[in-house]
């Protein structure tokens, strides 16, 4: 006689049940109700181990096996290193070694010269260095710089030296000119010099022929130059005759030649 127990877990606890050959009752004797199964699974080594690695307070240390309570020092251990590398406020520095304290100083340094670079929370340049206040000065000069090249409005020109002013005006005309190339809105034409409005036609006839080659609705065929123009009465004779000729998409009959029209007129039908 045979008897195969099954367990399922139904909302987070264990529950038996059994699949018999012959008729036993050696599972149902064997089957746990769920809470006591469920405390059976919380008060088990392996989920005390658990606990503790996770810092729970169901966490009971004098249940751990030597190797676990080894493995736990490690990991708490390494975890308040890496929490004091990050300046997390769990970090216990009693608990380092001179090496590890000499490597956490160092990282809170750098955290502080970055936060003094980007202006973000309080910056005390008392401990700095003169290379370290100056390379601070520097980042500082740069952000402003890049908020005059792409917030003109926010820009405090006097601070700015002639060089960087001029700098900064030859980038707003290269941005104002690539916006007209490209149909920008933000495009300002009163700012364009010769060359950049004949640049800003000369994309706007390029633009507009791919917009008439394509059927799309951008198309103005009356910007199109007389080259534009033939070229693409061109490229329509050819597609109108190889849709009539296949008979598949528009088709317009009266725009055949007649040397067209007679080789359709001779081209075998198609039978589907």
């Amino acid at each position: 006689m045979k008897t195969l127990c099954r367990w399922l877990q139904v909302g987070g606890a264990l529950v038996s049940f059994s699949v018999l050959l012959f008729a036993d009752a050696r599972c149902e004797a064997r089957a746990q109700t769920p809470s006591r199964e469920s405390e059976a699974a919380d008060s088990s080594p392996a989920r005390n181990y658990w606990n503790c690695r996770n810092g729970f307070a169901a966490c009971d240390r004098t249940k751990l096996s030597a190797p676990e309570a080894t493995a736990l020092a490690i990991s708490l251990y390494d975890r308040n290193v890496v929490d004091c590398r990050e300046g997390d406020a769990s970090c216990d520095r009693s608990r380092l070694t001179p090496t590890e304290s000499h490597e956490v100083a160092v990282e809170d340094r750098k955290r502080l010269i970055s936060a003094c670079k980007n202006e973000i929370g309080p910056c005390d340049a008392s401990t700095f260095t003169a290379s370290e206040i100056a390379e601070i000065a520097l980042a500082k000069r740069q952000r402003m710089l890049e908020d005059c090249k792409y917030s003109p409005g926010s820009c405090d020109h006097a601070q700015l030296s002639a060089k960087e002013s001029g700098d900064l005006a030859e980038a707003s005309r290269e941005r104002n000119a690539a916006q007209c190339r490209n149909g920008s809105e933000d495009c300002d034409r009163s700012k364009l010099g010769e060359k950049d409005l004949a640049a800003r036609d000369l994309a706007m006839r390029d633009r507009n022929m791919s917009d008439c080659e394509r059927g799309r609705d951008g198309c103005d065929y009356s910007l199109l130059s007389q080259s534009q123009g033939r070229a693409l009465a061109t490229a329509e004779r050819a597609r109108n005759y190889k849709a009539c000729l296949d008979r598949r998409g528009y088709c317009d009959l009266s725009s055949l030649t007649p040397l067209e029209a007679a080789a359709i007129a001779r081209a075998p039908k198609a039978t589907w």
